[in-house]
């Protein structure tokens, strides 16, 4: 498994990744959770778009935006088949070091 810059081209992979990501917050707050009404086609056109994949498949994603000196981590999500395993962890990780490289 490798983190790497989302593409165009990873949109829809992205897209069903965050929805079986968040998905179970529905019922708790009544309406899908922000990440969920994405569109991911212009967040990686917009942001800093990296993704987690497990060969071919997408299994995690974050978002991060450049604001001035800062760099706002904006969503972290793994498809629930890959939950537990410290992915996400890695992908904040992988953010801070981001943040660092950026200045």
């Amino acid at each position: 498994m490798e983190i790497r810059p989302a593409e165009v081209e990873d949109a829809a992979a992205i897209t069903e990744c965050v929805a079986a990501a968040y998905r179970h917050y529905i019922a708790r707050i009544g309406k899908p959770p922000g990440p969920m009404l994405d569109d991911y086609t212009a967040v990686i056109q917009q942001h800093r778009v990296f993704i987690f994949v497990d060969g071919m498949r997408v299994v995690g994603a974050l978002v991060t935006i450049k604001q001035g000196e800062s760099l706002l981590l904006d969503n972290v999500a793994v498809h629930p088949e890959y939950q537990g395993r410290g992915l996400g962890r890695e992908l904040v990780a992988f953010a801070e070091e981001e943040a660092r490289r950026l200045g």
